[in-house]
C-alpha cells in the first residue's frame, strides 16, 4: 500500500518546484520527474532478411534519467505486425541513461518488401519508490521512439525440367526442352537461363527461347530449349547442366537432364564406311563396261545377221529354200552363241 505522506510529497514536488525553477538558460537537473529514450533505426531502416524464418534484427534503445530522482519505467512496443521482443520493465537511477535491447523478427509475418515502423514507449510508474497517484495521471512522464525495419527482397527458385530424360539420334529432328523456373522468393524477378557445354562440344545446336524473362510472386517462367543433334553422333548418354540465375539478386540454382544419343543407322548402299579402295573402285567400273559392250555386240549380231540370211538364201518358187535358210540362220545363232561363251573378261 502506497504511503500517504510519499504521496503527498510527490504532489508538492510537481506543484511547487516549478516556482523554484531559474529562468536563465543555464543547464541545471531536471528537478521534475521526467524519461528520455532514444533508439537505433529511428530514420535509416535496418534491414531484415526473411528469407529464413530464423531472421531477426536487433535495435539498441538508451532510456535517460535526467532528473534528481530514481524512477521505475515501464515500456511499451507497437509491432505493427512484427515479433517484438524486449524489456517491459526497467530502473533508471537520477541522472543515469540504461540500454536495453529489442530483437525484431517477422515470425508468422507478411513477408512482403515493406517498412515497418514499431514503437517504443517509456512511462515513469514511481519516482524515488513512491508510485505516480492516479489522479495525477494526466501529468505521468512519457516518452517514445521509433525503430523502422525495411524487410529485404529475397530471391527462392525452383527449375522443373521436362523431360528429364531426352532420346537423340545423329542426324535426326530436333528435340524440345521446357524449362520452367518457379519464384518463391517475396520480390519480381527477372532470371536467364545457361546450359553446360557437353552439348555444343558434340556439335548440337542448342536454342534457347528467349535471353531473360520476369515472373511475379509465386509465378513462373519458362524457357523453351531446342537441340538439334549433329549428322554424326557416338551413342552415348551425355548429362547436360542447366542453370537458372536471379538478375536481379545474386542467386543461382542448377539441375540436371540427360540426353541419351544414338549413333544414325548405317544404310546398306553405303560404301563410304567400307573402306574400299579406290582401284577397286576402277577396276570394276573396266569390268562393267566390257561386259556392256560384249552384250551389245551380241545383240547387233543377233539382228544384223538373219535379215542377210533371208535377203541371200530366200526362192520364192522353190520351197525348200526356206528350210535350207533356216538351218542357215540356226546354225548362225549357234555360232554367236560359242563365240559369247568363248569371250574372256
Amino acid at each position: 500500500m502506497q504511503h500517504p505522506r510519499r504521496a503527498l510529497a510527490l504532489v508538492a514536488i510537481l506543484l511547487f518546484v516549478p516556482l523554484l525553477m531559474p529562468t536563465g538558460t543555464a543547464q541545471v537537473p531536471n528537478l521534475l520527474p521526467g524519461i528520455e529514450v532514444t533508439c537505433q533505426y529511428d530514420s535509416d531502416p535496418a534491414q531484415l532478411d526473411v528469407s529464413s524464418d530464423s531472421g531477426y534484427v536487433t535495435a539498441v534503445c538508451t532510456l535517460e534519467n535526467p532528473t534528481l530522482y530514481n524512477e521505475d519505467v515501464k515500456i511499451e512496443y507497437s509491432n505493427d505486425g512484427m515479433t517484438v521482443v524486449g524489456p517491459e520493465d526497467m530502473v533508471v537511477s537520477a541522472g543515469e541513461s540504461v540500454d536495453f535491447n529489442v530483437m525484431i523478427s517477422n515470425m508468422g509475418s507478411d513477408k512482403n518488401p515493406q517498412v515497418h515502423n514499431i514503437t517504443v514507449d517509456a512511462e515513469v510508474t514511481s519516482v524515488q519508490g513512491t508510485d505516480w497517484p492516479d489522479f495525477l495521471s494526466n501529468f505521468r512522464p512519457t516518452d517514445d521512439a521509433n525503430i523502422l525495419v525495411e524487410i529485404a527482397s529475397f530471391s527462392d527458385i525452383q527449375l522443373d525440367i521436362t523431360p528429364q530424360i531426352i532420346p537423340i539420334e545423329g542426324g535426326g529432328m530436333p528435340v524440345s526442352v521446357n524449362v520452367m523456373v518457379r519464384n518463391f522468393g517475396n520480390d519480381e524477378d527477372s532470371y536467364m537461363l545457361e546450359l553446360s557445354d557437353e552439348l555444343t562440344s558434340r556439335g548440337f545446336i542448342v536454342n534457347i527461347s528467349t535471353d531473360l524473362d520476369t515472373a511475379d510472386v509465386d509465378g513462373s517462367v519458362t524457357f523453351t530449349v531446342v537441340l538439334t543433334p549433329p549428322e554424326t553422333l557416338d551413342t552415348e548418354t551425355i548429362e547436360v547442366t542447366v542453370t537458372a540465375s536471379s538478375t536481379v539478386r545474386s542467386l543461382s540454382v542448377t539441375e540436371i537432364f540427360t540426353v541419351d544419343a544414338t549413333a544414325a543407322p548405317e544404310s546398306i548402299l553405303d560404301l563410304s564406311s567400307m573402306n574400299i579402295p579406290m582401284w577397286a573402285y576402277i577396276a570394276g567400273g573396266v569390268l562393267g563396261l566390257l561386259v556392256a559392250v560384249a552384250i551389245l555386240t551380241i545383240i547387233v549380231r543377233k539382228f544384223r545377221t538373219p535379215s542377210s540370211s533371208y535377203e541371200t538364201e530366200y526362192v520364192p518358187s522353190e520351197p525348200r529354200a526356206t528350210k535350207s535358210s533356216r538351218r542357215v540362220n540356226k546354225t548362225s545363232i549357234n555360232q554367236d552363241l560359242d563365240e559369247l561363251d568363248d569371250f574372256e573378261f
